[in-house]
């Protein structure tokens, strides 16, 4: 947003379209909208990580139509047509004010972490393209990730709990430190290896889990979609 700001103010059109396009197709299409489909799709309706998916897509997408605006006229119009709340004061995206930004938002240290898991996430992403083009999985819902590191390393991944699996787009994460998880894929003081995934795949989700097959009213469906299901 402040690239998008000081380009319209010095006139640089080329500019806004240029840090739009790489935001639409790196942070969002292949990142976060690639990590959120599993909990948009298999979460229950109410559950509080899709809703909270659910609202920052929204302001995201709020925020980028106006931002697009000036630019992109007529796509920015019919979205603001088609975002729920969009034109409630507004009738028109060209009523609404440029997006101004927010100063709360900004947290160097949140962005130093998260580039620190998407350096991480970039070789477990290497590590499936290798085991694919070898037939050992299918795709990455088919994998067991072994991640071996130091402690510190260690300790910041862990701290992003059960998630880590799902910011990494596989079924498992297990953690070794050691000298047998010496070869794999590297980046840093991180070797990745990638097997394929214990238990059956759940036809509901594609994750790969012990639990599938664990309940006989849905003998196909792994733990966590078997509650979504069963509480719909």
């Amino acid at each position: 947003m402040v690239r998008c700001r000081r380009a319209y103010d010095g006139y640089e059109f080329h500019h806004v379209y240029h840090a739009v396009n790489t935001f639409c197709t790196v942070q969002l299409s292949a990142r976060y909208l690639d990590i959120c489909k599993d909990r948009l799709y298999c979460e229950g309706a109410a559950s509080v990580t899709r809703r909270a998916a659910q609202t920052t897509m929204w302001c995201v997408g709020e925020t980028l139509v106006r931002m697009m605006a000036p630019i992109l006229s007529f796509t920015a119009e019919e979205v603001w047509d088609h975002l729920p709340g969009g034109g409630t004061e507004q009738g028109s995206v060209f009523l609404a004010p440029l997006p101004t930004i927010v100063a709360e938002w900004s947290d160097d240290p949140l962005i130093a972490r998260w580039n620190r898991l998407w350096e991480v996430r970039e070789i477990v992403n290497k590590s499936l393209e290798t085991a694919r083009a070898e037939k050992r999985i299918g795709n990455a819902l088919g994998a067991m990730v072994t991640i071996a590191c130091p402690e510190e390393s260690r300790g910041f991944l862990a701290s992003f709990g059960p998630q880590l699996a799902d910011l990494l787009i596989v079924s498992e994460i297990r953690f070794d430190t050691g000298p047998e998880a010496a070869a794999g894929e590297t980046a840093g003081d991180v070797v990745v290896q990638v097997a394929p995934a214990a238990g059956k795949k759940c036809v509901r989700c594609w994750k790969w889990s012990r639990a599938v097959g664990t309940h006989a009213g849905h003998p196909e469906l792994c733990e966590r979609c078997t509650t979504v299901v069963m509480h719909a």
